[in-house]
């Protein structure tokens, strides 16, 4: 009698089966008319049940890949494509690294030798403008998206005229999925996600003998240590970019902002806690050792700086790890310290499949794809990004060959209920974006955060 594989051995058996059968038939091996193997020479080849071996061929069926002829077999069907199917997907040039995108086409190559998908880098600033007009365009079957691109398009109104519905996927951590949702339906397949986390260097702690960041520490902890990690030595003890979206507005959250409005239904920029926390946001950096605050030019420069070891701390994302796959010195992470309550920002990339491709079938298939256990398990052993499959992410049980996880990796299960969104602060898309872009004087200190104030309110 044959043993029962466990479930990842089951259905490894299942799709080298039947990427073994699509590649017969792709390469003219079998031809229209031809009968494939019977289920008992397959089940044998591939050490399947018969009924495994039924259910996958029943999918060969649904595809019309096979013909299931009674009282003889399944037979190649006439209407073989001649040319590969070709999909066009939407990639931001940081999912390339973070979502491992080549190992991902590469095994659904594999499984689905006549498909083809070509990948086109969006921008990461405004990218909702660029993925509007390539849709409206026909120019993508799919393609990635975060949570600020999704809900400037939400803010705009187009969702339903961009994106086609997909189905809701229980295995999919609620918190990620719940805000792709508006009235019972799902307009995004998120795909990996991230909290905003501290990142540190473990050999510049154990120089100077200082312990080590953990769930305890407060905003001037870190403050003491870092003047302590970088004193006599030509480095940060502590940094971060002030630009990105992702950074600063954590210590908003943390401070309790939300944003009130006027009468006339404007924004009221003088909330005493941003006002108040911005100024703190800039100490931060401006007290260390006298070094320049506003240095860096983009987005993953603070993540240059600490693998050049010039800075001790950052705070970073579990994508942003990916940088530091072959760093010669130990890191390690934990959660970003607090002077208030201890919430954090919370990072989501999903798929979307666009409502005017001529390959919806075959883009949703895809986008099913990267949500099912073989997509996620080869995020999970080639990133250290966070898969959004609740099994995939939590489990403790695949070893990777390519990466040697940080000691704390799995802290992100225990700082759940600190994960916030950017819209807790009551702020629109615009806003957000608007306030974001013009803290550059006040960051680059050139003006007093009473002088941003004023200017902001002749703007909003």
């Amino acid at each position: 009698m044959m043993n029962r594989p466990d479930r990842v051995t089951f259905k490894k058996r299942q799709e080298e089966m039947l990427a073994s059968i699509r590649s017969d038939i792709d390469s003219g091996i079998l031809l229209p008319g031809d009968l494939i193997p019977s289920e008992q020479e397959l089940s044998k080849q591939f050490q399947l049940s018969r009924n495994s071996v039924r259910g996958a061929l029943e999918q060969l069926q649904n595809e019309q890949v096979v013909e299931k002829i009674a009282n003889v077999g399944n037979k190649v069907t006439a209407n073989q494509r001649k040319q590969p199917i070709q999909l066009k997907m939407g990639v931001y040039k940081s999912a390339y690294r973070d979502m491992a995108i080549e190992d991902l086409l590469h095994d659904y190559h594999k499984a689905n030798p006549n498909v083809r998908i070509q990948l086109v880098t969006l921008p990461e600033e405004d990218s909702f403008q660029t993925i509007e007009t390539y849709v409206q365009n026909n120019m993508l079957d799919l393609m990635t998206v975060n949570y600020t691109h999704f809900r400037q398009i939400q803010e705009r109104g187009t969702l339903h005229e961009l994106f086609e519905p997909l189905d809701d996927k229980p295995e999919v951590y609620p918190f990620l999925s719940n805000p792709y949702k508006t009235q019972d339906q799902v307009w995004l397949r998120p795909v990996i996600f991230s909290p905003v986390i501290l990142c540190y260097n473990k050999k510049h702690f154990s120089e100077m003998g200082l312990l080590e960041p953990d769930s305890s520490w407060s905003w001037e902890t870190l403050t003491e240590a870092a003047k302590a990690l970088s004193e006599g030595h030509n480095r940060f003890g502590f940094y971060f970019f002030l630009l990105s979206e992702n950074r600063w507005s954590v210590f908003l959250l943390q401070n309790g902002v939300r944003f009130t409005r006027h009468a006339d239904g404007k924004l009221n920029i003088r909330h005493p806690g941003f006002t108040s926390m911005m100024e703190y946001c800039r100490e931060l950096l401006f007290g260390q050792a006298d070094r320049p605050l506003y240095m860096l030019e983009s987005e993953n420069d603070a993540e240059l700086l600490f693998r050049q070891e010039k800075a001790s701390m950052i705070i970073t994302t579990y994508f942003n790890l990916n940088y530091f796959k072959d760093c010669d010195f130990p890191i390690d992470i934990a959660p970003l310290p607090s002077s208030g309550q201890y919430k954090t920002l919370l990072l989501n990339i999903g798929i979307a499949v666009s409502q005017f491709s001529t390959l919806k079938g075959e883009a949703v298939k895809f986008a099913d794809y990267l949500i099912s256990h073989a997509g996620q398990l080869a995020i999970r052993q080639h990133t250290y990004s966070l898969p959004s499959v609740k099994a995939i992410a939590e489990s403790d049980g695949y070893k990777s060959e390519y990466l040697t996880l940080p000691s704390r990796f799995m802290m992100f299960r225990e700082i759940f209920p600190t994960f916030n969104y950017y819209t807790e602060l009551n702020l629109t898309p615009s806003e957000f974006n608007m306030i974001r872009k013009e803290l550059r004087l006040f960051w680059a200190n050139l003006e007093t955060v009473e002088q941003f104030c004023d200017r902001m309110d002749q703007l909003l």
